[in-house]
């Protein structure tokens, strides 16, 4: 099995920008190639096809072509990939212009994350194409209409070409490079790009909600999204909306995280801006489709849509159009979508079924402002060691921060730590809480 660079399957959890638009700039320095690029014979890659294959004229090949487009060009390599993987004996060489085998790395910074997306590969009889029988050939090159795949086959075996392609088309879905991540999307008039989240420390024993909200999402987000293969068999909508709403710091932001941390892996989550979420909805849910089991975050959804009696009508039945053909994806989607107030979402985004639940998050109450400020010092006292945290009188900090949000209580904290020319006390975390002008936490961040 020849290859260009070590074949270890992509990995890109790092925290970096995902290749996205046209066929990538074979120039780029970040793209893998062997050391002899510049040295290599000219290439015959049809003749080389029709030899795989037992065929002594090119021209009796049977083919069919598709034309990549950005969406699905990496997924075809890692496509490609997986069927290279799976043939011991499987061939991976050149095409004319561009020499050896070109690969691609999906993550920039990861060489490993690199797949073929120049080069022709050959299966055996014994492997062949997600389960069609082989032998059979695979071309990536560029050509009039952009890049093209290309399936040969022969006239022994006229539609395994055409049946080779379909298949291919699911097995993109299957081992696409966004499947099962955490994925920051961005970007205007349907061109998106990506950012791959990193594992993040964030549990529900975090955060300090009531238990109703618990209980809608394991019933409406973890539950809805376990349940495609029946939903499937039952013929029934696929998508799913919650509103989450709340003041900014009571916990909107930090509960997304929580569940993009608990789908990881078996569900892929996309965390969308609002001006995104507008400008290309179509071409968000048609991935989130494509990537199914999936949970699409939307915050501040207000700046997303727009509301009735603005100048952009069309912009709002568009909006509209895209949350109602969630329910045709090819597998559960849940969007979760957060307001600070129900009111500023429009009455057409909550009506007609496309919200199931509303989850409200209040402000912490007493007893929730002690736990959450008990969380912050234990955590403070961990980080910086008992010396740093002198005898809190917990129960008074709390009744002295009555309509603070979880975000205020983590400001006041940190302003108290900041400050500190030794260990903090109850008197100086007092005096930062009656000075007010808590507001500058991260919101959404509840410890």
């Amino acid at each position: 099995m020849d290859a260009a660079v070590p074949l270890d399957p992509p990995d890109a959890d790092a925290d970096a920008a995902l290749v996205a638009g046209p066929a990538p700039d074979v120039d780029d320095p970040t793209v893998a190639a062997t050391p002899e690029l510049d040295a290599f014979e000219p290439l015959d890659s049809l003749g080389a096809i029709a030899a795989f294959l037992g065929v002594e004229d090119p021209g009796e090949l049977v083919a069919v072509t598709e034309v990549l487009d950005d969406r699905n060009l990496f997924p075809t390599g890692a496509a490609l990939l997986a069927v290279l993987l799976d043939d011991d004996d499987a061939v991976l060489d050149g095409i004319e212009g561009f020499g050896p085998p070109r690969w691609f790395p999906f993550d920039p910074r990861d060489a490993s994350s690199a797949v073929p997306l120049m080069g022709w590969l050959g299966v055996g009889a014994g492997a062949g194409v997600a389960g069609v029988p082989g032998p059979l050939a695979l071309r990536i090159g560029l050509g009039p209409l952009g890049t093209t795949l290309e399936v040969f086959g022969t006239g022994e075996a006229p539609q395994a070409p055409a049946d080779a392609l379909a298949a291919l088309t699911e097995l993109r879905r299957d081992v696409h490079p966004l499947r099962g991540r955490v994925v920051r999307v961005s970007g205007a008039a349907g061109n998106l790009s990506y950012r791959l989240v990193p594992p993040q420390a964030a549990g529900r024993e975090r955060l300090v909600l009531p238990a109703a909200v618990w209980d809608v999402v394991d019933h409406h987000v973890h539950g809805f999204l376990a349940a495609g293969d029946r939903l499937v068999a039952l013929g029934m909508g696929m998508h799913v909306g919650v509103l989450v709403v709340g003041a900014a710091g009571t916990g909107k932001t930090a509960l997304c995280r929580v569940l993009a941390e608990e789908l990881r892996d078996e569900a892929t989550t996309l965390l969308v801006d609002p001006v995104t979420a507008r400008d290309s909805l179509a071409e968000l849910y048609a991935l989130a489709s494509l990537l199914a089991p999936t949970l699409v975050v939307i915050e501040h959804v207000e700046g997303a849509g727009p509301t009735r009696g603005t100048d952009a009508p069309l912009a709002l039945a568009q909006f509209l159009t895209a949350l109602d053909l969630a329910d045709d994806a090819l597998g559960p989607v849940v969007t979760v979508f957060t307001t600070g107030e129900v009111a500023a979402v429009d009455a057409s985004v909550r009506a007609g079924g496309r919200l199931h639940s509303v989850v409200e998050l209040p402000l912490p109450d007493l007893r929730a402002r002690r736990a959450i400020l008990d969380a912050l010092l234990d955590a403070a006292t961990t980080a910086l060691g008992s010396d740093a945290v002198d005898g809190i009188d917990v129960a008074a900090l709390a009744r002295a921060t009555e309509g603070a949000t979880g975000a205020d209580l983590h400001h006041i904290v940190r302003l108290a730590l900041v400050g500190a020319d030794g260990p903090i006390t109850t008197a100086s975390l007092l005096a930062r809480a009656r000075a007010g002008g808590w507001s500058g936490g991260d919101p959404g961040l509840y410890l």
